[in-house]
């Protein structure tokens, strides 16, 4: 089974001033700007074994938000 794991939470340390340009000033977080980020360390409870998808590029998305709202993605 392939899963779509989807998380949100509130960072205000990362909030900013958005810019005045018309959209929701949300910011894509890619490369090495991404594993500065915090992210919560999910479980499931009783899981007997679990396997992230190996690719040569990972299958991620982590968009943060001018609030401090951080959206992850991964499958």
């Amino acid at each position: 089974m392939d899963l779509f794991l989807r998380q949100k939470w509130l960072d205000p340390r990362l909030n900013y001033t958005p810019p005045n340009d018309g959209t929701d000033g949300s910011i894509v977080i890619t490369g090495e700007a991404y594993n500065k980020v915090w992210i919560p360390d999910t479980y499931f409870p009783n899981v007997k074994s679990a396997l992230f998808h190996t690719l040569t590029v990972p299958n991620r998305f982590l968009r943060l938000y001018p609030n401090g709202t951080i959206l992850l993605s991964l499958r």
